[in-house]
């Protein structure tokens, strides 16, 4: 059972360091990856650049488990010695460990044999410790007493496999690794051809000389596979090398990738050093030479001046500056909230390195990883703490690494760009200095690419990696996203012709005809054309009068806004929609393929085919016309998609007529009623009245060939772009929603205003106030101008309407709406009637019972128009102000109160438009209760264009009235009635202000500043009460404790880098 569990924890552990390592180094490239048997005793010897992480990389190359063997120390480690013993690796007793120890490693030896008598992969690391030098280190006879001792207890089958580990910067996240598998060693076939005829028979394990043959063997293929210097003292050179060459443009070079590259030129350094020393030594002495001069330029081999052009290099500055500027917050932001464990990391994992960089990745995910997650959770707390919002808290935590990984990639990259962005300034200016530079560097190439073709003839380049240059890749990936998207298209054209359709009328069970005679249905069909001639009359009328409208609307004549505009052009869709429905009554009723009984003789049949098909193809026109001269036009499709009560139009008309015209099913009825048509004897048909209708629908259709018969592709295309169209009204809606409700701070109070400010507040208001609001940390704020973001229509109760003297005045308009749509065909509009006839009712009923007696105010919010009371529309807020209309009579403020009346349930328009009274925002109630800019009538909003759409944000309310009082104007619309404004940081939290007109006084002075307000919670509160308002204690000492951290930080790092670079100018 132990053993299981901890197989299990084995597993789980590998897995999960898999993953980290993945994260941590994402671009790992894997070469010979095929020489790695999936089964069998394997022994993976491997260089041993970085300490724990090494061996991770060895399980992720070899994809299957993999046991190694590890210093000893490390299993007496409290929370390593778990983990790795978990993970079935074997101690290795070290010299400079404890010397007593080393006589176990035979013991430990012969572990690893048996592991692979048992068919296991293990691994070793025969140099014994962790480098930092691209420079394998002496390799150690461990790996061939244990290949060796195997291979005497049986393990005829054991496969040596040399691995080489070659980081770039192995210290840097997201570093590039090449992991590369040497040729693979088969040791039954390599001891014979090593072993020497002995005397007596040995043993391979006892064979001394054979032990040593097999480990100089091993060094060789470990150098054959990693980075690998003879002389540690051209490592330096090494990188000067490979950025020359990466700048070169030789392109046999440029198809190596960049850590095979460097691998090349170290074996080209040791092969000219080793057989022509002294062409080596003229080549590097140029280089060094070459590079003290460019240090006292103060620049460094890669910079742009040196490599491009001087307008490529000046671009190169710009495009620099440019993602400087766009990613300062974001790094500056991950900086300061990533700094503490940052600094916390690096100062644990220091007191666990080895000297150098060997160790330093496994220590600073070992400790990091726990340092991190209790960081995370103390701000994952302390935002919650603050704001009291769940999904806050959890963004914070979600941003937190993000931006922590940004600033990690910004600040080496401002710092390196400037630092010599300057110095190259300079440099351009100096021509003769650039110049000579640039020939310098030029020579130096044209030497290098000289003996890289040498070497390449002694040592060929491995085979060309597939590469595709970014312009090429960017086409090939246009041209594949242009291919999946025919692809798609053509699926989904097909796919269209299969569901069902969007055109499905709903048709009697029984003809009307059927139990009709023959004259009864010769009648009929006499009644029917003479209507049918009628409807083309007057829809001829209709798009006239539409197109002259549109003319106005295009030349700017005609507003969408403007309440008389509008119903012009409700009216106009509600006779449109009528003569389509009438049209299809006729052509459903006399439609073909029906029992030929009903039309008794050839003529009836005729009649009954040119009635079909005359009211088929007028209703095409109709449609096809409507959808043509809208199409284009966003803000009049809007509108046209937008129920309307009165009128009895449903929602979405005009996406209703096109996608009919795109469907499958009625594409066919059309067509079959062209063809039958034009099957039959059209001379016969002539006599007919409506051949002339006929005739002039085809040619109507026929010049709008986009919705002309079978317009097949058309429709795959609207489909489309509709759905895209629905989907992204249902997400706008859904955010819009989410964002309105959302409150970015809990812990504030929500009834700031006090019981008897409130109450004073009420008396002072009269029906048909206007009331502007204010809550406080709500996300919408952000989104609307000013501080001022709501409005609402106070309609007052019952009694308060009587004692204005407007009671009956409203009854009598709530009526009369209600008997202008108790006119209308529709069970829409006969239901709206009944609704107001209800609040008429209501408004009788007894104070008790009377739900109007206590709720007082109607308001747009996300639910829709709703009705609400003083103490929630009011009550709640953090601000609130009333407005009184002066210039308007008494009946006037009672249309007003009864529009409000009207408009309850409505939607709330998420397209935040004032186009159309069919769905509405908060002062759109406003605007429309009050004739929505009538000409001629006595109160004018000033509307405002935000991205093309007209709209009323609540803050130009006040900001008219405030500008008329401000430049004594006589004719001032509005009158400030009374205000209460809230302080969460006073006592009492609210003060209440009754002006009546007055337009005088600090109060009212305080009140005009109120335009001046930002519209962002937290920065109001700031300006009054500074950052201390904003957050608790706890947050203001996180936020000293990352602010100090970060610029001591910052200043510890400018100080090391002067001292630095002191140094060097003295060496």
């Amino acid at each position: 059972m132990h053993t299981r569990f901890t197989n299990l924890l084995g597993t789980f552990i590998r897995k999960f360091a898999h993953r980290v390592i993945k994260r941590y180094y994402p671009r790992i490239q894997i070469t010979g990856a095929e020489r790695i048997p999936k089964t069998g005793p394997v022994l993976f010897c491997a260089n041993h650049p970085n300490s724990l992480v090494d061996p991770i990389l060895i399980g992720i190359a070899a994809r299957r488990p993999v046991s190694f063997m590890a210093k000893a120390p490390l299993f007496k480690t409290p929370l390593l010695g778990p983990i790795i013993k978990a993970l079935g690796m074997v101690p290795a007793y070290r010299g400079r460990d404890d010397a007593r120890q080393v006589k176990k490693n035979s013991a430990s030896l012969a572990l690893v044999a048996k592991g692979l008598k048992a068919g296991r992969a293990m691994g070793i690391f025969p140099e014994g410790i962790s480098s930092d030098k691209r420079q394998l280190g002496m390799v150690r006879s461990g790996a061939a007493r244990i290949a060796l001792e195997a291979f005497d207890n049986g393990v005829t089958d054991l496969i040596i496999i040399p691995l080489g580990i070659n980081y770039d910067k192995k210290e840097q996240l997201g570093s590039k690794v090449w992991i590369d598998v040497g040729q693979p060693l088969d040791l039954a076939s390599w001891i014979p051809e090593h072993s020497q005829d002995n005397e007596e028979p040995i043993a391979p394990s006892d064979d001394k000389r054979l032990r040593r043959k097999l480990t100089e063997e091993l060094g060789t293929a470990l150098k054959n596979v990693i980075v690998h210097v003879d002389n540690t003292d051209w490592d330096p050179l090494l990188t000067d090398l490979e950025i020359i060459f990466k700048r070169t443009k030789h392109k046999p070079s440029d198809q190596v990738p960049a850590l095979m590259r460097r691998k090349r030129i170290a074996d080209a350094i040791n092969y000219y050093y080793e057989q022509d020393p002294a062409t080596a030594e003229e080549i590097i002495g140029k280089v060094e030479s070459y590079h003290r001069e460019l240090r006292v330029a103060g620049l460094v081999i890669d910079d742009p001046i040196l490599n491009r052009s001087r307008t490529y290099a000046i671009f190169t500055f710009l495009w620099q500056l440019a993602v400087l500027v766009l990613w300062f917050l974001p790094a500056l932001f991950g900086s300061m909230m990533n700094m503490v464990p940052f600094l916390v990391t690096r100062k644990v994992s220091a007191k666990f390195q080895d000297d150098g960089q060997k160790t330093i990745t496994t220590w600073r995910l070992v400790c990091g990883i726990p340092i991190y997650l209790v960081w995370y959770g103390i701000i994952y707390l302390t935002v919650l703490y603050e704001t009291q919002q769940l999904p806050m808290a959890m963004m914070m935590n979600f941003i937190l690494p993000i931006t922590g990984s940004i600033a990690l990639r910004y600040w080496p990259f401002f710092a390196k760009s400037m630092r010599h962005m300057g110095h190259q300034f300079r440099t351009l200016t100096n021509r003769k200095q650039l110049h000579d530079l640039r020939e310098k560097l030029a020579g130096i190439r044209v030497t290098l690419i000289e003996y890289a073709e040498k070497y390449a003839e002694i040592s060929p380049r491995p085979e060309k990696t597939p590469t595709v240059r970014p312009f090429m890749m960017l086409f090939a990936k246009a041209i594949g996203t242009a291919c999946f998207l025919a692809i798609a298209f053509v699926i989904y054209f097909y796919a269209a012709n299969l569901v069902s359709s969007q055109f499905a009328p709903k048709t009697e069970a029984t003809n009307p005809l059927v139990l009709k005679s023959s004259a009864e249905v010769h009648e009929s069909q006499s009644a029917a054309t003479k209507e049918l001639i009628t409807i083309e009359q007057a829809y001829r009328n209709t798009l006239n009068k539409a197109r002259e409208l549109l003319a106005g609307y295009k030349a700017g004549n005609v507003h969408i806004e403007n309440q008389q505009d509008s119903d012009q052009i409700q009216s106009l869709l509600h006779r449109y929609c009528t003569y389509r429905d009438s049209l299809l009554r006729i052509l459903i009723t006399y439609r073909p393929y029906q029992d030929k009984s009903l039309f008794d003789n050839q003529q009836s049949q005729d009649r009954a085919l040119v009635l079909f098909v005359a009211a088929t193809l007028l209703r095409h026109e109709m449609s096809a016309n409507f959808v043509k001269a809208h199409d284009d036009l966003p803000r009049v499709r809007q509108l046209l998609n937008l129920p309307e009560t009165r009128w009895g139009i449903p929602a979405g008309v005009f996406d209703s007529v096109q996608r009919e015209m795109l469907d499958a099913t009625y594409q066919d009825m059309i067509f079959a009623a062209e063809t039958a048509y034009l099957q039959r004897d059209r001379f016969a048909l002539k006599n007919s009245p409506l051949h002339n209708i006929i005739e002039n629908s085809r040619v109507e259709i026929a010049g709008i060939p986009e919705f002309g018969i079978r317009a097949d592709v058309n429709r795959a295309l609207r489909d489309a772009k509709d759905n895209a169209t629905d989907l992204y009204q249902y997400i706008q809606t859904f955010t819009a929603t989410v964002i309105g409700d959302f409150k970015v701070n809990q812990r504030e109070i929500d009834n700031l205003i006090g019981a008897d400010d409130l109450h004073g507040f009420h008396q002072a208001l009269k029906p048909g106030d206007m009331l502007i609001e204010r809550r406080n940390w709500y996300a919408s704020n952000a989104f609307l101008p000013g501080f001022w973001p709501h409005g609402a229509m106070y309609v007052g109760t019952v009694q308060e309407m009587k004692d204005a003297g407007i009671y009956e005045l409203v009854r009598d308009k709530i009526l009369e709406f209600a008997d202008d749509d108790e006119k209308s065909e529709y069970k829409s509009g006969k239901a709206h009637a009944q609704s107001l006839r209800d609040i008429l009712d209501e408004f009788e009923r007894p104070v008790a019972e009377n739900r109007y007696e206590h709720h007082h105010v109607i308001e747009a919010v996300s639910e829709g128009v709703v009705l609400n009371t003083i103490e929630h529309s009011a009550g709640e807020a953090t601000s609130v102000c009333a407005f009184r209309p002066v210039l308007l009579s008494d009946a006037q403020i009672a249309s007003a109160v009864a529009r409000a009346y009207y408009y309850l349930g409505r939607d709330y328009d998420f397209d935040f438009n004032f186009e159309s009274p069919n769905t509405l925002v908060c002062t759109e109630v406003l605007y429309r209760c009050y004739e929505g800019n009538r000409e001629g009538y006595p109160l004018q909003f000033d509307l405002t264009t935000i991205l093309g759409t007209p709209t009323l944000p609540a803050q130009n309310i006040v900001q008219s009235y405030v500008d008329a009082v401000q430049q004594n104007d006589p004719n001032n619309q509005l009158q400030l009635v009374a205000w209460i404004d809230t302080d969460r940081h006073k006592k009492p939290t609210s003060t209440l202000m009754i002006f009546n007109g007055s337009t005088t006084g600090p109060d009212h002075a305080f009140f005009e500043e109120t335009l001046n307000r930002p519209g962002l919670t937290w920065e109001w509160e700031r300006r009054q009460h500074g950052l201390r308002a904003l957050i608790t204690r706890p947050t203001e000492y996180l936020f000293y404790l990352c602010f100090s951290t970060t610029v001591g930080a910052a200043l510890y790092q400018v100080t090391v880098r002067r001292r630095r670079r002191k140094r060097a100018e003295l060496n």
